[in-house]
């Protein structure tokens, strides 16, 4: 399971996504987790908010 930002340029805030892997198959589960956040405050690396903001 991995976060992701819907928009990761988006200048005012983007929507967090959840996207889920099912077996080794290419199926996967994309949920909305109806949250914002602005790109500056997210970790892409590690697919989550920075520990500055949190």
């Amino acid at each position: 399971m991995y976060f992701y930002l819907r928009n990761n340029k988006s200048k005012p805030e983007s929507l967090i996504i959840i996207r889920y892997h099912i077996g080794k198959g290419k199926d996967r589960f994309v949920y909305s987790t109806g949250e914002n956040i602005n790109p500056n405050d997210w970790d892409f690396k590690l697919k989550g908010v920075n520990k500055k903001v949190a």
